[in-house]
């Protein structure tokens, strides 16, 4: 009787030791707090899915952590003022970059389901920039001006403008104050232009223009008297 309930009992704790063993080789049994990240295929990663020039403080981030519960993401390789993301976020997270503009780096570590046992760190950088449409034209040393390099007089009404525009990519052109009607060339310091109607004192206004045809700079114009030849 003895050796039947000896024997029993090494049956016993051998089948426990092996449930055990098999829970806890699966996760079923192991402290999930002590389990680290699997990386994916390519390793831990980020990506900036705006781009590596940026005009927008605002950016969009993808993250590849694997099977990583959480990531925790910050603009300092200390971590510091970081913020903990979901992996249902990794897709698509939406992050603000620091003040100023220049190159910004943006860091990530990723973390299991206690957000503990982080990774080693990944980074991304992108090059924040200001947006050209909203920069206004330099002018040049002696200021905006226009000319007609025809004359003051002129009996053709076909004429020659002369141009001092600083920095402008664009030159809007009218015969009217109002610019109505106005024709926008790319900038040159000299351009052809046309006066309009009869005969007399015409006024050509001009106003200069950043690439994206905006910020008009201030308006200049210079005035022709057009006679019969």
């Amino acid at each position: 009787m003895k050796n039947i309930l000896k024997t029993g009992a090494v049956y016993f704790g051998i089948a426990l030791f092996s449930v055990i063993g098999f829970s806890v080789a699966h996760g079923y049994g192991g402290d999930p707090c002590k389990i680290g990240v699997t990386p994916p295929p390519g390793g831990f990663a980020i990506t900036s899915l705006s781009g590596s020039t940026v005009t927008n403080k605002k950016i969009e981030l993808r993250l590849s952590g694997g099977d990583a519960a959480y990531a925790r993401v910050s603009n300092h390789s200390d971590f510091s003022l970081s913020i903990y993301f979901p992996s249902s976020t990794f897709n698509s997270v939406l992050w603000n970059l620091t003040s100023g503009y220049g190159k910004k780096t943006v860091y990530v570590k990723y973390l299991n389901k206690c957000q503990a046992l982080p990774t080693s760190p990944v980074s991304v950088t992108v090059n924040y920039v200001a947006d050209q449409c909203t920069i206004g034209v330099t002018p040049p040393s002696g200021g905006f001006s226009v000319k007609s390099n025809s004359g003051s007089t002129v009996r053709d009404p076909n004429i020659i403008l002369g141009l001092a525009g600083g920095n402008a990519a664009y030159v809007e052109i009218a015969n009217n104050v109002n610019f109505t009607g106005s024709t926008i060339l790319q900038y040159a310091p000299t351009v052809k232009w046309i006066l309009p109607g009869s005969y007399g004192y015409k006024t050509v206004y001009v106003r200069y223009l950043n690439s994206c045809q905006k910020k008009p700079s201030a308006t200049v114009k210079v005035t022709i008297n057009y006679v019969r030849s």
